[in-house]
């Protein structure tokens, strides 16, 4: 039987994969026997990562962030936070944005599809 904190990962994956995404929800430490650099992972398109934020100070702070790129391959960053409504039941409220990009730095470029005006499949 699940526990409550699974039936609510198990129902957002459910909400999202009904538009296109893919999420992975990752509860544990990863130890990398290649010692690659986390950052150096890149998602296919229409997936994501979402981690649980460990610098969520106020409840204004999402309680998960991560990242997903959309079908055309633009990454954005997705944030989500769990609340419950007034008949009591519980619900993800997500928010989806442009990638943060820290002042003074050089914005990482979005693999996009080439776009394929001419209609030919190569």
């Amino acid at each position: 039987m699940l526990g409550n904190k699974d039936k609510d990962i198990s129902n957002m994956l459910n909400t999202f994969s009904k538009y296109g995404l893919e999420l992975e929800i990752i509860k544990y430490n990863c130890i990398n026997k290649n010692k690659n650099n986390m950052s150096d992972f890149k998602h296919k398109p229409g997936s994501g990562s979402i981690f649980k934020n460990k610098y969520k100070e106020k409840e204004t702070h999402p309680d998960y962030r991560g990242k997903v790129v959309l079908q055309d391959g633009e990454e954005k960053d997705i944030a989500l936070w769990i609340k419950e409504s007034s008949n009591g039941g519980k619900f993800f409220s997500v928010a989806i944005s442009n990638p943060y990009v820290k002042e003074g730095d050089t914005p990482t470029k979005s693999i996009k599809k080439e776009d394929n005006t001419d209609g030919l499949p190569f």
